[in-house]
């Protein structure tokens, strides 16, 4: 209770040695319960700039009944002996203090709960990593490597297929196709996008129909490349009927967008946005067609991964 270890060493002078010695936190623990202790958290917090570890015991027991008067969660206040609250911190001159790197502890956070330093020493190391793998030899066959895009008439699962575009690597186009829905009649928020309308699709063949079609090629194929396959996915699996079989789709499915987003943070981490046509402008690759109809958008996602891996294919 008289401020000073059981050395006899003063607050400030436990924070200076400590500090010079290169601790990474410093605090107080055990000895006095937190409403003793409080006092002294703050005379220490005014002599280092480290961060602090407290953890008091619980302090002296009720002498008739033995019960420890705290508070039953950790807490930034306790209570004294009256029942009155005692914060540790001043709340009138409070001021948030910024997060410290979770990897050193000794600088501010910059980026990824990283200081600046931590976070380019992490950045290079990713970077290198990530090109190790881009620059692969992955020694894959071009006819046996597809990609897909298609036009839905919305976001959600429920939604429908109205066209469907499949290329191989080599750039032959296998299937182009608008695809007849056969519960909606109507999708004008994804018209706007894809231009598609319920009058263009009316002689289109159905899915089912295309179905056989589009099992051929895929089980054919040893990969499946799609940006942002999950949407995709989620929608040209009920072209198979078994648990299994979809199993062994996406098990073949791979996602041009996810390989974008980690060279972007890679390569380019102040660059936040990573749409199809943000992947183009990025690698330099022009367009084939109109953008958003799933042919065009088809050709650009094998640019963009030919781009990310340019060793992919065995020539």
């Amino acid at each position: 209770k008289n401020g000073r270890t059981f050395t006899g060493c003063t607050l400030s002078s436990m924070a200076c040695v400590l500090e010079g010695l290169g601790a990474d936190a410093i605090g107080i623990n055990c000895s006095l319960g937190p409403a003793d202790m409080a006092p002294f958290v703050q005379e220490l917090a005014r002599c280092t700039s480290l961060p602090l570890i407290v953890k008091p015991n619980a302090g002296l027991p009720d002498p008739v009944d033995g019960h420890y008067d705290v508070p039953p969660e950790p807490a930034a206040y306790t209570l004294r002996g009256d029942r009155s609250v005692l914060y540790f911190y001043d709340k009138s001159a409070a001021v948030r203090q910024p997060l410290m790197c979770v990897r050193c502890g000794r600088e501010v956070r910059y980026r990824r709960k990283l200081c600046r330093a931590c976070f380019e020493a992490d950045l290079a190391q990713r970077r290198a990593e990530g090109d190790a793998h881009r620059n692969a030899e992955y020694h894959m066959q071009r006819e046996r490597v597809l990609f897909f895009d298609l036009e839905l008439t919305g976001v959600y699962e429920h939604d429908e297929i109205i066209s469907v575009s499949i290329m191989n690597g080599a750039g032959e186009m296998l299937m182009n196709t608008l695809v007849h829905p056969t519960h909606k009649k109507r999708w004008k928020q994804t018209e706007k996008i894809h231009g598609i309308t319920p009058e263009m699709v009316a002689d289109a063949p159905t899915l089912s129909e295309l179905a056989p079609r589009i099992r051929g090629l895929f089980d054919a194929a040893d990969v499946l490349i799609a940006y942002g396959i999950s949407t995709d996915y989620a929608h040209i699996k009920y072209i198979y009927a078994t648990p299994a079989e979809r199993n062994a789709l996406r098990a073949k499915t791979r996602c041009a967008a996810a390989e974008f987003v980690r060279y972007l943070q890679e390569h380019h981490p102040d660059l936040t946005h990573a749409s199809l046509s943000d992947a183009m402008q990025v690698l330099q690759v022009e367009w084939d067609g109109v953008a958003h109809t799933s042919v065009a958008d088809t050709i650009a996602c094998a640019k963009v991964w030919e781009r990310l891996f340019p060793h992919y294919y065995e020539d």
